[in-house]
């Protein structure tokens, strides 16, 4: 079930990714990536999230293919500096 006012995107993904992480895992780093980033970048990794999760699931060993899509539930993040 999405939650609009908790969830903030549906990610989809081949098992090659949770052969290696567990779903909590990648919100987790998900989540971690986005808070790492200054506000003027969000954006930017906001697009390329699917490829980080990617790389990370093939940096811990995921020996089977890993295919992510980020579908993000809300607009562009805007800087409110």
């Amino acid at each position: 079930t999405i939650e609009d006012d908790v969830d903030s995107f549906v990610l989809l993904a081949t098992d090659g990714l949770f052969d290696v992480m567990t779903s909590q895992e990648v919100v987790s780093f998900v989540h971690q990536v986005l808070d790492s980033t200054p506000t003027e970048h969000q954006d930017e990794s906001r697009r390329n999230i699917a490829k980080a999760v990617t790389e990370e699931a093939l940096r811990r060993g995921s020996g089977d293919n890993v295919t992510v899509l980020v579908i993000w539930l809300h607009g562009e993040v805007k800087d409110t500096t």
